[in-house]
């Protein structure tokens, strides 16, 4: 695996005097899959479009297996960039068959040659006997391992995927995202996308990087951004659980911790242990939600409505006293 394979150094980026990607930086090594996540207008789909060369960035830096894209007023032309780019729509001809699909992004090249890299990736993606279908005879998720299949075609170096599966029926997408996963891994293609979702951020993602406003306000391991979260707006935008001042939060939900006053905390819906015991943080229920298999609890504690998942077979009952225990050191949160 190659260190550092696409680098992206303070990109910025412009459109109609707004300023959409704020000194956008980030790394990421050969045959990762690293997830764009962040809010509606973030500058999830700018920051591919740059990457890619689609649209013109004003300042910054990109290298790809140290073949520099871009340097200041220096820009490489998107053609140039071996980047294939998979479009939300899919961006399917429907007037040509997929053979004719994959083979138009082979132009130039002779028939045998032509014929030969279509079949083979067809292969690759398993649509094998579907070359003489069009585009609306497909599926959404064979049309999405079409548009795969023809962005692979010219072997690029860092394929760029914008909400891959937003035009998946639910009852397949996991399916679909373990499939294309496998495939990824298995031919160490080195890929971004972007997406709102973040359970496709766990399903498909090796990293992810949070943005806000154009910047990146956290980019590692997709686990360890939910359970570490660098400040408040991660731990909130990932819904990683509870965000408590060390104000409210009682000394007697711990083991051995002690909250300061001045802090805030993330403490984890899953982290707590409930029962009636005398020992530990008083609270009450005030509403028990099936989650499937566990049960998601809102308790009032110290006049604040927290968050706990458990794994139980039989509801809580709304009013009933509880006492709760944190099983884990709370990670503090900063601003």
């Amino acid at each position: 695996m190659i260190e550092d394979a696409l680098k992206i150094d303070r990109l910025n980026v412009h459109i109609q005097n707004q300023h959409i990607l704020k000194d956008f930086s980030l790394n990421i090594n050969q045959g990762d899959i690293l997830c764009l996540l962040g809010p509606s207008g973030c500058g999830k789909t700018t920051s591919l479009k740059a990457i890619s060369g689609l649209i013109p960035s004003e300042a910054g830096k990109i290298e790809l297996f140290s073949k520099i894209l871009k340097d200041g007023e220096k820009e490489v032309s998107p053609e140039h960039r071996e980047m294939g780019f998979i479009f939300q729509d899919y961006a399917l001809f429907p007037h040509l068959t997929v053979f004719e699909n994959l083979a138009y992004s082979l132009k130039g090249k002779n028939k045998a040659t032509i014929k030969e890299e279509v079949f083979k990736n067809l292969n690759l993606v398993r649509l094998n006997g579907l070359e003489k279908r069009y585009p609306h005879e497909l599926s959404g998720g064979q049309q999405q391992r079409t548009a795969v299949a023809r962005a692979l075609s010219n072997k690029p170096k860092l394929l760029l995927m914008d909400e891959p599966f937003s035009n998946i029926d639910n009852q397949v997408k996991q399916k679909m995202i373990r499939e294309l996963r496998q495939l990824f891994k298995t031919n160490n293609i080195t890929c971004i996308f972007v997406t709102h979702s973040k359970q496709e951020a766990f399903s498909f993602a090796d990293k992810t990087a949070i943005l806000n406003q154009g910047k990146v306000e956290q980019l590692d391991i997709t686990q360890r951004v939910f359970e570490q979260p660098k400040n408040e707006f991660v731990a909130r935008f990932m819904e990683a659980g509870n965000i408590i001042s060390g104000s409210d939060l009682p000394v007697s939900l711990f083991n051995a911790f002690k909250p300061t006053k001045n802090k805030s905390y993330l403490l984890q819906d899953n982290g707590f242990s409930i029962g009636d015991i005398n020992e530990g943080a008083k609270g009450k229920v005030t509403d028990c939600l099936y989650m499937g298999y566990r049960y998601q609890l809102s308790i009032l504690l110290n006049e604040t409505n927290i968050s706990v998942h458990i794994n139980s077979t039989e509801p809580f009952d709304i009013n009933r006293e509880v006492s709760l225990k944190y099983l884990n050191n709370p990670v503090p949160i900063t601003q």
